[in-house]
Formats: C-alpha cells, structure tokens, sequence
C-alpha cells in the first residue's frame, strides 16, 4: 500500500487523474499479493461542493424542536374511546 498524497503529480481535483487511479487499483486487487501496490487516501474531492446534508436546512436543528407547540389530539382519541 502506498498513499497516493505522496504521489508527486497528486491533485485532489483532478477527476480523471482520481478516475485513473480508482481502476488501477481495480487491478492491483487482481495481482498476486507480493505484486500488489494499492493506493490509499483521498482520491478525489470538490471542495466547491455542498453534501446531501447541506441540502437540509431542517437538520440544522434538533428534529424535537421543529414542532412549534403541542397538537391537542383529544376530539381524535374521543372517537376511538380514549
């Protein structure tokens, strides 16, 4: 295994280097295991970018707070004997 930080042509950016990366370590888990190099670290980020989570303002806060205030919920449980 060798980190692919220490490559000397390593930029987290690059898709296509991150691309060429990724199938050659498709190939390394093909070789015999005293052959085998396997990239480890990073291979690619955009930083620029947003998460999924980002997306969701409602995460922003704790789910128990985003009910404003108590449903009264008695007329239903009337009908059901409560």
């Amino acid at each position: 295994m060798y980190k692919i930080e220490d490559l000397p042509d390593y930029d987290p950016t690059d898709r296509t280097k991150a691309f060429d990366l990724s199938m050659s370590t498709f190939h390394e888990l093909t070789c015999a295991p005293d052959e085998c190099k396997i990239p480890i670290g990073v291979f690619f980020e955009e930083p620029d970018s947003f998460t999924y989570q980002d997306g969701l303002p409602q995460l922003d806060r704790p789910m128990w707070k985003h009910a404003e205030k108590p449903r009264n919920i008695s007329a239903t449980m009337a009908k059901y004997g409560g």
